[in-house]
């Protein structure tokens, strides 16, 4: 019992002004917006809370993939499933995998560059988009270069209008 008295009747909490009923509520108040602000950091972290959702359809898998392991194929078409459902993040691990396995693919590399675009990662997007072109060009693939400089150039118009809008609010 004395150790209860010798919190309840704490020196500190008298300088501070404040009652042990008064340093409970404020300390369940800072752990509940502690607590709150972690949990939207996962949420964010995971995907949920920063992303534009830009490009809506997968690059398809490709009709000739006779040099491409099974395993390499099954990943891909996971990360296609994955990208339809918008869990943009766990599609992006799944052709990275597939890239890992079968690592000249174009249609990964441009699909990985999709998810990261739409995860408002633009950053990391733009080198796989680019090793795509560099795949497509090096497989004279004109469809599949076409339709990158066409998500390309929906990313640049994004980011056009991303500075628009900033330069409003500022």
């Amino acid at each position: 019992m004395t150790a209860l008295t010798a919190v309840v009747d704490s020196p500190l909490l008298d300088r501070l002004g404040l009652e042990w009923g008064d340093f409970a509520l404020w300390f369940g108040v800072i752990g509940a917006v502690l607590g709150g602000s972690l949990g939207i950091m996962i949420w964010a972290y995971r995907g949920q809370g920063s992303r534009s959702i830009l490009f809506t359809e997968a690059v398809p898998l490709p009709t000739e993939n006779g040099d491409r392991i099974p395993k390499a194929i099954a990943a891909f078409n996971q990360g296609q499933t994955l990208f339809t459902q918008g869990d943009y993040r766990a599609a992006g691990e799944r052709f990275a995998t597939a890239l890992e396995l079968a690592p000249n693919w174009p249609e990964a590399y441009h699909n990985w560059g999709l998810v990261l675009a739409n995860l408002l990662n633009d950053n990391e997007a733009v080198p796989r988009l680019v090793k795509a072109g560099d795949l497509y060009l090096e497989n004279q693939n004109l469809q599949g270069s076409a339709l990158l400089r066409r998500h390309l150039s929906a990313m640049v118009e994004r980011k056009k209008q991303r500075q628009a809008q900033q330069k409003l609010v500022n």
